[in-house]
């Protein structure tokens, strides 16, 4: 990685505490304690890299004690394949994955707040939209409870799902 994604890198780090700091502020006001406890708020922030042919992206929790890092390949070498392919719509269902197996590591229920560094664009909206589709969703979570054996024993409130999803653009004024 370049030192530009490496500063993106660090620029998330600090939106995402940022986030965290300001909505927690609002979950405190709105939900039990208790509850609160068991449900997490997972914020996730991605963004391209300088040169197109990465999507920089991290994740973190309301408490700061989870931090994961990636950087996702979505070069297409070929011009041609380019356009057949869809480059967003599998950069998405990458970045996709790499939420879900944040998930999948802890046994909580997570509330999922995506934020997008820059213009969120018509075609990359219409591909969260699929994604964070109720039906979507739902299908998720059955595939996350499935997966976890020991979470079955435990409960309901000890099993990774996804609870509400939210998505978020920031793009600076200039």
């Amino acid at each position: 990685m370049n030192q530009s994604s490496q500063h993106l890198v660090f620029f998330f780090s600090f939106l995402i505490n940022y986030l965290t700091n300001f909505l927690r502020v609002n979950l405190h006001s709105q939900t039990s304690q208790a509850y609160q406890q068991q449900c997490n708020v997972l914020y996730v922030g991605y963004c391209l890299s300088e040169d197109q042919r990465y999507l920089l992206a991290s994740c973190s929790d309301e408490n700061g004690e989870l931090l994961e890092s990636t950087s996702i390949s979505i070069e297409v070498t070929d011009r041609f394949l380019r356009r057949d392919c869809h480059v967003r719509r599998v950069a998405l269902r990458k970045l996709w994955e790499f939420i879900i197996a944040i998930i999948a590591e802890t046994c909580k229920p997570r509330r999922l707040v995506i934020g997008r560094l820059g213009r969120l664009g018509h075609s990359e909206l219409r591909g969260w939209a699929c994604l964070l589709s109720k039906r979507n969703l739902q299908r998720y979570c059955g595939r996350l409870r499935e997966q976890c054996e020991t979470c079955n024993v435990l409960g309901q409130l000890e099993m990774p799902c996804i609870l509400s999803a939210c998505l978020i653009s920031m793009e600076s004024c200039a």
